[in-house]
């Protein structure tokens, strides 16, 4: 049995669950989730979530339902964590201390291992934020989040037609949590003019009448601020959908993309169909890079 710990937006919850059908597929074992972050409480320096994989038909579905880990199997964990050879195990490969970054790709994470050692089950517990930890079953994955449980708003079908009939980029704005959480904005920094002015200078290059899509968790504030100086559409609340997921299907259809260093901006550009899409994003993922992230692909264009 595999069981992936999962925590924080949907972005994070996606890259956990990734990785944990990954694991599980490799092994021919049951995955299941422990949600219990999003039960027990979390801290209180934290930007408060939902838990939001049920949005997709995989979490739903009767023949494809992911079940949720029972406290009794949680539990095992930290009795096995207690053993110096165990723990030593799960440092090793990530699962538990300090010792690999969850942002930092490591080989030997995945695959590299017998997994009898778990007698015989394993316990994820990270973000995971690297296409590589899933890259063998990536079919999978794309199929399981491009199907969703609830039908999109008639709203945001009328909005889908605009972006599907135009040369559509999706710009993305993460501002309120990195703004006013202080924890978070030591952490991950945030995007300014420059970037959003250079990413659209590059964009403007290659594609011929763009039409810029905004979207953002502070869409007022874009509305009043944000002057691309071609033509452009501010994705308002109205089209959010239930826990903003058509907002996320919006995205999804966009052609291109700018994303700041958001998981939840990174997810539709990764899963975008276009063979031509230009996808922009940030150099500089977090403001310390001293552990260097692989969450961006090199096919897509940093600044």
């Amino acid at each position: 049995m595999i069981i992936t710990k999962i925590q924080g937006g949907l972005g994070n919850q996606m890259f956990q669950y990734a990785c944990g059908k990954n694991l599980a597929l490799k092994h021919n074992q049951e995955l299941k989730l422990d949600i219990s972050w999003y039960i027990d409480g979390r801290p209180k320096v934290d930007t408060p979530r939902a838990y939001q994989l049920d949005r997709f038909s995989f979490a739903t579905s009767a023949d494809s339902m992911i079940k949720s880990a029972t406290k009794k199997e949680i539990g095992i964990f930290s009795k096995i964590s207690s053993s110096r050879l165990i723990k030593r195990l799960l440092v090793m490969f990530g699962y538990a201390g300090e010792k690999i970054s969850h942002f930092v790709f490591e080989p030997n994470n995945i695959g590299r291992y017998d997994l009898d050692v778990y007698e015989p089950s394993t316990y994820l517990c990270g973000f995971w934020q690297s296409e590589k930890y899933f890259e063998d079953i990536i079919p999978t994955i794309k199929k399981d989040f491009t199907s969703f449980s609830d039908e999109m708003s008639n709203k945001a079908k009328e909005m889908l037609q605009k972006i599907n009939s135009s040369n559509s980029v999706c710009v993305n704005y993460r501002r309120t949590d990195y703004l006013s959480n202080k924890a978070a904005k030591e952490y991950h920094g945030v995007m300014g003019d420059d970037y959003y002015s250079q990413a659209v200078k590059v964009i403007v290059e290659k594609i011929k009448d763009p039409h810029f899509f905004v979207f953002s968790d502070d869409i007022e504030w874009c509305e009043e601020n944000v002057k691309l100086g071609f033509p452009t559409t501010f994705i308002t609340r109205e089209y959010s959908g239930k826990e903003y997921f058509d907002y996320f299907r919006l995205m999804l259809a966009c052609k291109n993309f700018i994303i700041p260093n958001s998981t939840f901006a990174w997810w539709p550009a990764w899963l975008n169909t276009n063979p031509d899409k230009i996808v922009i994003a940030p150099k500089k993922w977090f403001v310390d890079m001293t552990n260097r992230p692989e969450i961006v692909l090199s096919s897509w264009i940093k600044i």
